[in-house]
């Protein structure tokens, strides 16, 4: 993904992970929303994995099937700023370790470091450490 929008973004293609990140994030917690919402509500309530479809069809009686998305938004509010910053800092530190050893392509340790810098530096954004 990241390579197809650095072509397609031409002069700003530096900005490709910012974009990729934010973009899988939407994508991955629309579809996860839904589970972590039947999860909770499994975990609340002590039921078992055999009443789930029973929790799935009363919540969406009652409320529709929106409401299996309830707290996307909070959950993208706090969610889609870590990966896109993390994705962003994650392949400029990358590319500046494989310019600084001198190699085209990034070693186990490169890749190491780049995760970890990251995320250490990704992690400080407030919203990523708060629920919401």
């Amino acid at each position: 993904m990241v390579k197809e929008l650095r072509v397609r973004m031409g002069e700003r293609a530096q900005e490709a992970p910012l974009l990729a990140g934010a973009i899988a994030r939407v994508g991955s917690a629309t579809v996860i929303s839904p589970l972590e919402l039947i999860r909770t509500k499994l975990q609340s309530q002590k039921q078992s994995y055999r009443e789930l479809t029973n929790c799935i069809r009363s919540a969406v009686q009652t409320e529709g099937w929106w409401s299996l998305w309830r707290g996307l938004g909070p959950t993208l509010l706090r969610d889609v700023p870590f990966s896109a910053m993390y994705w962003y800092n994650y392949e400029w530190a990358k590319t500046w370790l494989c310019q600084w050893c001198n190699t085209t392509e990034p070693t186990f340790t490169i890749t190491f470091i780049s995760g970890a810098g990251s995320g250490s530096v990704s992690i400080s954004d407030p919203l990523s450490r708060s629920t919401i």
